[in-house]
């Protein structure tokens, strides 16, 4: 998964404090991930939140030990992920449970300037 004698975290990534972590270098996060803010990582057995990139973790989530997130996901405010998340899945509640995939449908096409 990754060093488990350091955290990795891809380039811009944000972290909106507060955060608590048990170890603080058990995780390994993917680029342009966005972590809101009060989330609590127990990474004592390690999280990755894929190295893809694009993933969004709502405010007050907690993440278990052993878990990974996959790209391009979207975790609902306030979820327990005690599971892994699969590429593109949206997931929600304690604990969570993905409720869809993210497909073509979701993406809007970018304005023309």
């Amino acid at each position: 998964m990754h060093n488990p004698t350091k955290s990795e975290y891809g380039e811009g990534t944000t972290l909106v404090p507060p955060f608590a972590t048990d170890y603080a270098f058990n995780i390994s996060i993917g680029k342009r991930v966005f972590i809101n803010s009060n989330c609590s990582f127990l990474d004592g057995a390690g999280i990755a939140i894929k190295d893809d990139h694009d993933a969004w973790i709502g405010c007050g989530c907690g993440v278990t030990p052993g878990v990974t997130i996959g790209a391009r996901s979207v975790i609902g405010a306030g979820a327990v992920v005690t599971r892994d998340i699969p590429d593109d899945g949206v997931a929600v509640g304690n604990p969570v449970k993905v409720i869809r995939i993210i497909d073509n449908r979701d993406v809007l096409d970018k304005p023309t300037l």
